[in-house]
């Protein structure tokens, strides 16, 4: 799991000008100049040092510059970008200690990710198993537990206790601290479609790192962002649901108080304030992330209310299906109803993570009359839908979303497909979610271009006419959807 590309990934999908190949590469010289400068025989503390001074104490006659914090501006969430860190040498706590463990991870030093209330910085294994803290904003110094205690008032015994803060993070918790970023950009957008995506992001983090605060209180604003916007406005009446809308509003607003005090317990002074009790601008470390308060705000976007509020209730049984292993509620008890009935239509079928080695799940693409087209797991190209989506919903959770096309957009998303003939064919950058993602794009669909399943999903989600269901790992696929997704079987299926 090499932390840089899914930093320079993340950080692409936030600005689309990232060049993440030519960072990379700059990453990699980097660390191949670092590698020069170790004396013979150095130890780990010797290469920490070297790493060090590389970024932060650099010879005169090396001509490199100093790598800073960003006094005047750490706040900006461009700050954050590992372009802009790079290229301006003015980073805040997010850039900065990532930089660090980044490089660190290439040339095999012991460094990870650790965290304070909003903030992060390094941690350093020792030659002797001990680690020890280290703050890349305050050039690269020692910062051991009570030093960095004083630095955060809020931060509570009962915080460190529970291993929220301070905690030396695995790598595929640092992995999930990168993802994290998107749920900023996405709180910055101030709208519905945000506030969804932000929850399912926070509570797929949370998978992955139950203790990352920060994905527990966005998935909190965001429930609470939801709240603000439905819970007093009527829901037509031709939504239908195995629980009434009402219902559905009632359990977002649960959500917001147990995910309020969830983050109470891990110590923070209160969930309604993200800037109780913050450390001066002037102190070495920052916040790293803007909130911005809550106001009341319309439907954004083309879509009708009663499309939202289908929406709505499918994230929160999404939610409550992860808490408790419920099965996940559909709209009008048959799914089928809301097929475009010429039967001209895709189906994205994207399943959660199901190996340690692959944390961001599975997608593929399935076209009317013609099967589904799995790529990288094995999965004859044309198969069944139905016999694909029985066979992964034993192994992981399954969203599956139908987009009313055209029969010339279906040609095409099926031409884009039959290029790829090798259906365990797939890299790092040509993997299940780009070639979805093209094949979605050839049809006319609207995509961000994510290299992620989850992504993939999101963009789906947001086609006009869209049309999702969720089936939770091990749960039966109800009648409806079975009927929904008979027309998509090839000619040699009944």
């Amino acid at each position: 799991m090499d932390l840089g590309v899914i930093k320079l990934t993340i950080d692409q999908m936030i600005d689309p000008a990232t060049d993440k190949a030519a960072l990379l590469r700059q990453l990699d010289v980097m660390a191949l100049e670092i590698k020069a400068l170790f004396p013979l025989g150095a130890s780990n503390l010797d290469k920490f040092k070297t790493l060090r001074d590389y970024l932060y104490r650099p010879s005169s006659i090396s001509g490199r510059q100093p790598f800073l914090y960003n006094l005047a501006d750490d706040l900006n969430p461009s700050a954050r970008l590992l372009s802009v860190y790079l290229n301006t040498r003015k980073g805040n706590c997010v850039s900065m200690p990532l930089l660090f463990v980044i490089l660190g991870q290439k040339l095999g030093i012991p460094v990870t990710i650790t965290t304070a209330p909003q903030h992060l910085y390094v941690k350093f294994r020792g030659d002797n198993g001990l680690w020890f803290g280290v703050e890349a904003t305050n050039g690269g110094s020692w910062a051991e537990d009570p030093w960095q205690e004083k630095q955060f008032p809020t931060l509570t015994p009962r915080a460190i206790a529970s291993g929220i803060y301070m905690q030396p993070l695995t790598r595929k918790e640092t992995a999930t601290v990168i993802i994290d970023s998107l749920l900023g950009d996405y709180e910055a957008h101030k709208s519905n479609e945000a506030d969804e995506a932000r929850i399912r992001l926070a509570l797929l983090a949370l998978e992955y790192y139950p203790k990352d605060i920060d994905a527990m209180i966005h998935a909190y604003l965001g429930y609470r962002g939801l709240r603000a916007t439905t819970i007093h406005r009527q829901v037509p009446a031709n939504i239908r649901h195995t629980h009434e809308p009402a219902a559905a509003v009632r359990a977002v607003g649960q959500r917001v108080a147990v995910l309020g005090e969830q983050g109470q317990s891990a110590g923070l002074p209160s969930t309604n304030s993200r800037h109780e009790g913050r450390v001066p601008r002037e102190n070495p470390t920052c916040q790293g992330w803007r909130h911005n308060p809550i106001k009341p705000r319309s439907i954004q976007g083309d879509r009708t209310m009663s499309n939202w509020a289908r929406k709505l209730t499918i994230a929160g049984s999404i939610f409550i299906g992860l808490l408790s292993g419920a099965h996940a509620v559909y709209v009008d008890g048959n799914p089928a109803n809301y097929v475009d009935p010429t039967g001209l239509d895709l189906v994205v079928v994207t399943g959660g993570r199901r190996e340690a080695t692959n944390p961001f799940g599975h997608t593929a693409l399935g076209v009317t009359g013609a099967g589904i087209y799995s790529y990288g797991n094995n999965t004859p190209l044309g198969s069944s839908p139905l016999s694909y989506l029985d066979s992964q919903s034993q192994f992981r959770d399954q969203q599956v979303t139908i987009i009313p096309r055209t029969p010339e957009q279906d040609r095409a998303a099926l031409d884009n497909l039959s290029r790829n003939s090798c259906r365990n064919c797939v890299g790092l950058l040509d993997n299940c979610a780009v070639r979805t993602d093209t094949a979605l794009r050839a049809s006319g669909v609207n995509t961000n271009m994510s290299p992620f399943p989850g992504g993939v999903a999101r963009d789906a989600m947001r086609a006009p006419g869209a049309t999702d269901y969720y089936i939770p790992k091990g749960g039966p696929i109800p009648p409806g959807v079975v009927d929904a997704l008979r027309p998509f079987n090839p000619p040699n299926v009944p």
